[in-house]
């Protein structure tokens, strides 16, 4: 692959295999990475969920566009978009409700505050 590939409309042959094996490394990265999400504090896990789901959304996107990044811009759609920011919020409150079963609290943390 050379630098003149990037000029033509769309992807040559090469160059569709050079950002596959991009696409693929990058997966393998927040494969690797994903199991670390829950040993990070608890305020930064809903940005890492998003950065990990935006980024494999993004790899899909290439791959359903055939590694053709010249001819169109993969996009990730805003419903996906959507579905990812709702995924990282619901798996902040899961956490907090297997917390606050397990504590069998009812009411208020405080202590001495029965109301």
């Amino acid at each position: 692959v050379d630098e003149g590939m990037l000029d033509a409309p769309t992807a040559s042959p090469a160059l569709r295999r050079l950002v596959a094996e991009e696409v693929a490394w990058a997966r393998t990265f927040f494969d690797r990475g994903s199991p670390l999400v829950d040993a990070a504090p608890a305020a930064l896990r809903p940005a890492i969920r998003l950065f990990v789901g935006g980024g494999r959304a993004v790899a899909d996107a290439i791959e359903r566009a055939g590694c053709d990044t010249l001819a169109r811009r993969p996009v990730v759609g805003a419903w996906s978009k959507a579905k990812l920011a709702a995924a990282a919020w619901w798996a902040t409150l899961i956490p907090a409700r297997r917390d606050h079963a397990a504590s069998g609290s009812r009411g208020s943390s405080r202590e001495g505050d029965r109301g």
